[in-house]
């Protein structure tokens, strides 16, 4: 399940007791202490074991373990993201929820670049998008992202992937180096006029070869509400493939 490296120990984490018990009787070290996968959430701090989050104006965020009433007028949105990125409580994903709510067209296309947990796709999905395709190259999200929105259509890739002009709305949550390196592909697959919405990287990070509308900030971390046209295509980073799988069209 995972490793833990401590000073002058590691911790190990398993997916059952008899697994771990078999593991730790073959080590020829001395085992200090042993932990099943329940103790993995609890050590970590995961998501399942957070207070609910409050969301932009409308969302309800919380684990499957919690059963707190939902207040009146919010969406409850229940979130495991144990095994990806998106919980719900990073400042990144708060913005680009916050940036949904204000500039989501009703019945959009919307692409989801770098998926994770697939709780952006749900927030556009109850948000009245018509239809939400999601990618992300890491293949082991996709349990949690199809748990969490089901009606979107995930694939394993990234946008290289896909047709020309297919997106109305493309959302983009990872970091300024990826999101650099994905302008040519965004100016490619994006309708014109249609919005980007970029996130995951700081005030002192920030992405090089797209120009800002509009900028949302909380703490030290940005959210950029920008066009096809605010993307510098005069400036190419080096080559490098996007696509690890069988290019094809989702």
């Amino acid at each position: 399940m995972g490793i833990i490296e401590n000073s002058g120990t590691v911790q190990a984490f398993f997916e059952s007791d008899s697994q771990l018990a078999q593991i730790a009787s073959q080590l020829s070290y001395p085992v200090l202490e042993v932990n099943a996968k329940a103790d993995l959430a609890r050590t970590l701090d995961l998501p399942s074991h957070r207070d609910p989050i409050y969301a932009g104006q409308r969302f309800f965020i919380v684990s499957s373990r919690i059963n707190d009433p939902t207040p009146p007028g919010r969406t409850r949105l229940v979130i495991d993201a144990a095994d990806a990125f998106g919980s719900g409580s990073h400042e990144s994903t708060q913005l680009v929820i916050q940036a949904l709510e204000d500039h989501l067209p009703a019945n959009s296309i919307v692409l989801d670049v770098g998926c994770g947990s697939g709780i952006l796709s749900a927030v556009a999905q109850e948000l009245g998008a018509s239809q939400v395709f999601a990618c992300d190259t890491h293949l082991g999200v996709f349990h949690s992202a199809r748990k969490h929105s089901p009606n979107s259509y995930f694939f394993a890739g990234s946008i290289d992937a896909l047709t020309p002009s297919i997106a109305d709305v493309i959302m983009i949550n990872i970091g300024a180096s990826v999101i650099d390196l994905l302008t040519d592909e965004l100016y490619r697959v994006a309708k014109p006029g249609s919005l980007l919405i970029l996130a995951g990287f700081t005030s002192d990070r920030i992405p090089a070869r797209i120009h800002p509308e509009q900028v949302l900030q909380l703490n030290d971390w940005l959210c950029w509400l920008c066009h096809p046209q605010n993307i510098d295509r005069n400036q190419h980073p080096p080559l490098r493939i996007l696509q690890p799988f069988p290019a094809q069209w989702w």
